[in-house]
């Protein structure tokens, strides 16, 4: 999809950058709101959330399943109701908006994976039996399918890394492979020494694990000279 310039405004009801958040895009009337957990008992006195669409359901948890980036409690989408097909036009550019306002929001639940065509963006990280390619993308790290990971885990892996592994593992995310465990499909991390974690089975800097073909670290590739900037 063609990304356009977008203005989007967020509005703090209570003045409170991290309790309940309303957006909108300047020139659409549909709003996403977000309300933390603590803030759950206020939500219905929200007039922004009375309102439902059931043709958007459908499609809000059919794309969801479909991009994988997080589990839902809904496992298969509602069957899709009858509408008229303008109505169904309306309410399709209605769904790109809802997709812009949440990816804002820090949810980019409807947003596919977008990965560097270009080869000199692909990173490698390499281990006793790991052998992973991925690259940094705008929300993180993605691991790319067919990746191996290490199957054994270092002692002093500690319990984030195996509690980690472990979840990887029941969301059959990582599946075990002649000796390894191996990436089903891409995976975003949230940061490039998760993703190194995750394959090395230790604790890990990505930023000196993940590698390109010439062997430069991330560090070396994004590292800004500091030099350069104050002589300009």
């Amino acid at each position: 999809m063609i990304q356009t310039p977008q203005t989007i405004q967020i509005f703090l009801p209570d003045g409170n950058p991290t309790s309940i958040k309303i957006a909108d895009l300047t020139n659409r009337m549909i709003v996403a709101v977000l309300i933390p957990r603590n803030k759950l008992t206020d939500c219905g006195v929200r007039p922004e959330v009375r309102k439902y669409g059931k043709y958007l359901e459908h499609v809000c948890i059919k794309s969801a399943n479909e991009i994988g980036r997080y589990d839902t409690d809904n496992l298969s989408a509602p069957a899709k109701p009858y509408i008229t097909e303008s109505m169904e036009a309306d309410l399709l550019d209605n769904f790109e908006t809802i997709k812009v306002l949440l990816a804002t929001l820090g949810f980019p639940i409807f947003e596919e994976i977008r990965k560097s065509s270009r080869k000199k963006e692909l990173l490698y990280c390499k281990g006793k039996d790991a052998f992973a390619q991925g690259g940094m993308i705008d929300d993180g790290f993605v691991v790319l399918k067919g990746s191996k990971a290490n199957k054994d885990e270092t002692k002093t892996a500690g319990t984030w890394v195996t509690g980690m592994r472990k979840k990887l593992l029941d969301d059959e995310i990582l599946t075990p492979n002649n000796g390894v465990f191996i990436f089903a499909e891409d995976f975003v991390f949230g940061s490039p020494s998760a993703a190194a974690a995750a394959v090395l089975g230790r604790r890990a800097n990505g930023w000196t694990e993940w590698k390109d073909k010439d062997g430069k670290t991330i560090d070396e590739i994004y590292r800004i000279d500091t030099t350069d900037i104050i002589e300009n």
